[in-house]
């Protein structure tokens, strides 16, 4: 199961990674780093049943240099949200509105500039030893002896991460951004890991539980969306009524996508586990 992940997430990487460009469609930043989140939650999954039989370091070392490409194509995406998301709402918003326009051509200047590094990054010496060391990784851990009970290794996984989720989201009425933004990055975890390992149960309380999972991931990520286009307004260096309109309509967005969160999060409560419940 992690070869083969890893395999896909590679493939993903260097399919969509050609098209990390501004003068591209914002699909191959945000394909590129689903990947790459997705490579990192298999790594972290998987670690302490293949630590003993890889290499020193090999693990760790990947990992560390998926993190850092994640966290380079980090502004290029926000800016990408901002201008396909909240500009577009408020221009449509407030259409004639000529005092929007330093506000667009700020948010557009800064994408052109969060892009200008990345095809250099996505071609160059790093990446193509990156790509290798994924590949001499999946190479490894074919060899590694399969686990004895693999059904029970994935249910404490899955039982770990769901309880990290709901421990995390007690308080849900109450978390602040920054909180909120930790709860869904445990969605996306929990997400990644059912959706890899939800074959070893199909059954439709496995399908019900991986929607609702998803429905609260996206929901929560609406509402970071929102918040992340509040901070980016500020960092525009736009003044006066511009800024003010901006980040009150930023701010209604986010309070929006919590009510969303919030009915989410009752749903996703609702699901039987999958792995205890079959």
């Amino acid at each position: 199961a992690p070869a083969l992940a890893l395999r896909e997430g590679l493939a993903g990487l260097m399919r969509h990674a050609p098209q990390c460009r501004a003068d591209a469609p914002p699909l191959g930043v945000h394909q590129s780093r689903v990947a790459i989140r997705r490579m990192r939650s298999v790594l972290k999954m998987f670690f302490p049943a293949v630590m003993p039989h890889m290499p020193p370091g090999a693990l760790g070392g990947f990992d560390a240099r998926l993190k850092a490409m994640a966290t380079a194509l980090g502004p290029a995406r926000d800016l990408d949200v901002f201008l396909g998301g909240m500009a577009l709402r408020l221009q449509s918003a407030l259409p004639d509105d000529k005092r929007l326009r330093p506000l667009m051509a700020a948010a557009r200047r800064a994408r052109l500039d969060a892009y200008k590094p990345l095809p250099a990054l996505l071609t160059g010496t790093e990446f193509r030893a990156t790509i290798w060391m994924g590949f001499g990784l999946i190479e490894a851990l074919e060899a590694v002896p399969p686990q004895d009970d693999l059904a029970g290794f994935a249910a404490q996984v899955l039982a770990r991460r769901h309880r990290r989720l709901k421990r995390a989201g007690a308080m849900i009425e109450q978390l602040p951004p920054a909180e909120l933004h930790a709860l869904r990055l445990d969605a996306k975890r929990l997400r990644y890991a059912a959706e890899l390992l939800v074959p070893l149960w199909p059954s439709h309380h496995a399908r019900r539980y991986l929607r609702r999972l998803m429905a609260l991931q996206e929901a929560l990520g609406l509402a970071n969306d929102a918040e992340v286009a509040r901070g980016l307004v500020r960092g525009l260096r736009i003044t006066g009524w511009t800024l003010g309109v901006a980040e009150g309509f930023a701010l209604a967005g986010a309070a929006g996508s919590r009510d969303m969160a919030l009915e989410a999060w009752a749903g996703w409560r609702e699901a039987k586990r999958f792995w205890q419940d079959g």
